[in-house]
């Protein structure tokens, strides 16, 4: 399940900025950053969708935080 969370979290973060390119007329190349995405979930399913952002936005660096000291706070109820 957690791994199914995070993959979901990278497709919505790459749909959000492909909307935004769309929405500018700019293209993929023409974004560049750093983008950080904070979770707390395995890197296997993560990583393959950090890939899958970088090759489609390549000067888009993305770095991925996991939170150590704090706790994480409950999921939400739906």
């Amino acid at each position: 399940m957690k791994k199914l969370l995070a993959l979901a979290l990278v497709l919505v973060m790459m749909l959000s900025l492909s909307v935004t390119c769309f929405a500018d007329g700019k293209a993929a190349a023409d974004y560049s950053g750093t983008l950080t995405i904070y979770s707390p979930h395995d890197s296997d399913p993560l990583n393959d969708g950090v890939a899958a952002f970088e090759a489609a936005y390549p000067n888009v660096k993305v770095e991925v935080a996991r939170p150590t000291s704090s706790p994480t706070p409950p999921a939400p109820s739906i």
